[in-house]
Parts: structure tokens; C-alpha cells; sequence
């Protein structure tokens, strides 16, 4: 009782964003399952754990923990616990880029969601499936799947689940270019994220707008929505958020102020990507940084710069790739002597 009681006690803390308490109150629980004997009570704080390394950007100790409550579960012939690990697991792997693991296995915990007859697990299978559809550039099938996820959430009464949706079809409405919608979805994220006392999910909310702001030429709005964001995924520990965030930053900074200052902001994103080991973050900063460089004429800092980033775009299969393999393709074209000199040949 008093490990359980531990264990949900930390997962409030995670709803609301206070992660380090969250992580202290589920490792206490899982020690006393442990010393108890309970497996399942270890499988259940295990992925609980897993979750919270996963939301501040610690993806090796997450993809561990939940692969230690996926097997857990499978020995234990939990399928509700197999299904809600499958699909934690999916989601450190498109954290990391690995888009078509991620697919697979948010693929298989829908199929056991749906055969369980649990709407709450096939409403979030269906929300991170659309979130891969989106980061690989399959934005029709990212909005239907999103879509489909939201109807659910809001069907079952699931509001965190209904603000994560939103944010999510937001994010693919302005990656087509629809500003309105994207601003009307992101502003319905964040109102709801704030009744229900998530900071995480207003933190992404923040960021979603202040992006939205930065492409309609918003730029002051912008600026303070963005800061805000920043200031929010630090307060919860979030350091993916965070870099993600610093490289939003960049991006409206090198449309309002300048190169310098967008470096600035970018070099950060860089640094905090590295870090906790995000490549599509990471890939972001070196596009951005090449694109800076690019205006101050450091052209060989930038080719190298957007070399190292196409390269992780199509590692991972991000849907940047082909417009950033373009740009280098045209920047090569422009400066033939700099790559001469990068790359000699034998």
C-alpha cells in the first residue's frame, strides 16, 4: 500500500511537471516493490520512471527502464501493461530519430489497445503514431491519425490527453502553411494545459504559438511567448524542450534581429541537444547555425555546418531532409573552392 501509494503520489508530480520529486517518489516505490516481491508493482514504476527520464530528455536510462517493464510485463502476461510499455518505448525512439522502430511499435500497441477494448491506450497509440507520420513529413496521415486521437480523448473525458492532441494537429497545421488554424488549435492546447495545471504541456503550447507568431512576422509576440516557453521547460527540467525551444528562438531571431544574435540562441540548442542526445534537435541547430554563417560569408563553416546536418536528417528520415539537402547542393554550387577545400580528394 505504501509503495502504491508512493508510486501515484509521483505520478501527479509528472502531470505537473515537477519532475525531480516525481523521479524520487517512483524510485522509492520501486525499491519497496522490489524488496516486497511485487513484479508487477516493479513493472508499473518502472514504466512510470521511464516516463519521467523520458520527458527530461534522459532517453538511455528511459529506453532501459521501459525495456525492463516490457519484459516484466510479457513474463507476467500483463497486456495492458505490455501495450502501455510498447508505446512508451515508441516514443523514446522518435525522440532519438528512429522513426520506423518508433511506427513499429506504437503499431503494435495499438493492435493490442484495440484488441483489449481500451480507448484511453488506442486514443494515445493513435496521438504518437500521428507525432512520427509528422516528424517523417506524412502531414494528411499525421492530421487524420491526430484527428482520430483527439475525437477519442474527448469522447473518454481525457483532457490531458485532448490538449496533447491539439498541440499536435497545431503542429501539423502550420507545417502546411495554416497559420489560423494552427493558432486557434495551439491556443486551445495551452488554455486547457493551464485549467488542468500541466506546466509541460503549456511550455510546448508556448512554444507552438511563439512559432506560429514568428511565421505570421508577429515577432514581439513571438519573442515573449518563446521566452516564456524557455523559462517553463527549465523550470521542469525539460532539456529537450528547452533545446527545441532555443532553436525556435534562433529561427525568429534570425528573422528579426540577425544572424549573430540567431547563433547565439542556435550554439545553445546545439549544445543542449547534444546532450541529451536529440539528433533531429541537433540537426535543427547545425541548419540554423549554416544558415547564419551562410549571411556573414563563412562559407566553409557553413557547408560543413549543413553537411553534418543533412546527414542526421537522413539518417533519422526526417522529413528536412530533402530541403536541406537543396540548400546544400546550391551552396556547394556557389563555392566549389571551399568544398575543395574541406574535402580533398586522394
Amino acid at each position: 500500500g505504501e509503495a502504491n501509494a508512493l508510486r501515484e503520489l509521483g505520478q501527479v508530480r509528472a502531470a505537473t511537471g515537477d519532475y525531480p520529486a516525481a523521479a524520487d517518489l517512483e524510485q522509492q516505490a520501486l525499491n519497496l516493490f522490489r524488496t516486497i516481491g511485487n513484479r508487477r508493482g516493479q513493472a508499473h514504476a518502472l514504466w512510470d520512471l521511464a516516463r519521467v527520464r523520458a520527458a527530461t530528455g534522459d532517453y538511455p536510462a528511459a529506453a532501459d527502464l521501459e525495456q525492463q517493464a516490457l519484459n516484466l510485463y510479457r513474463s507476467l502476461g500483463d497486456r495492458l501493461g505490455e501495450a502501455n510499455a510498447l508505446r512508451e518505448l515508441g516514443q523514446v525512439r522518435a525522440a532519438t530519430g528512429d522513426y520506423p522502430a518508433a511506427a513499429d511499435l506504437e503499431q503494435q500497441a495499438l493492435n493490442l489497445y484495440r484488441s483489449l477494448g481500451n480507448r484511453s491506450g488506442e486514443a494515445y497509440a493513435l496521438e504518437e503514431l500521428s507525432r512520427v507520420r509528422a516528424a517523417t513529413g506524412d502531414y494528411p496521415a499525421a492530421a487524420d491519425l491526430g484527428q482520430q486521437a483527439l475525437d477519442l480523448f474527448r469522447t473518454i473525458g481525457n483532457r490531458s490527453g485532448e490538449a496533447y492532441a491539439l498541440g499536435d494537429l497545431g503542429r501539423v497545421r502550420a507545417a502546411t502553411g495554416d497559420y489560423p488554424a494552427a493558432a486557434d488549435l495551439g491556443q486551445q492546447a495551452l488554455d486547457l494545459f493551464r485549467t488542468i495545471g500541466n506546466r509541460h504541456g503549456e511550455a510546448n503550447a508556448l512554444q507552438d504559438l511563439g512559432r506560429v507568431r514568428a511565421a505570421t512576422a508577429d515577432y514581439p509576440a513571438a519573442a515573449d511567448l518563446l521566452k516564456r516557453s524557455r523559462s517553463l521547460f527549465r523550470e521542469v527540467g525539460d532539456v529537450q524542450g528547452e533545446a527545441e525551444a532555443f532553436n525556435s528562438t534562433g529561427a525568429l531571431l534570425a528573422a528579426s534581429t540577425g544572424p549573430q544574435e540567431a547563433q547565439v540562441a542556435y550554439r545553445e540548442a546545439l549544445h543542449l541537444a547534444r546532450q541529451v542526445q536529440s539528433p533531429l534537435d541537433e540537426a535543427h541547430a547545425l541548419e540554423g547555425i549554416a544558415r547564419c554563417q551562410v549571411r556573414t560569408g563563412q562559407w566553409q563553416a557553413a557547408l560543413a555546418d549543413l553537411r553534418q546536418a543533412v546527414n542526421i536528417y537522413r539518417r533519422i528520415g526526417a522529413a528536412d531532409a530533402p530541403s536541406a539537402a537543396e540548400n546544400l547542393a546550391q551552396l556547394q554550387a556557389q563555392h566549389p573552392a571551399d568544398i575543395a577545400v574541406q574535402e580533398p580528394t586522394d
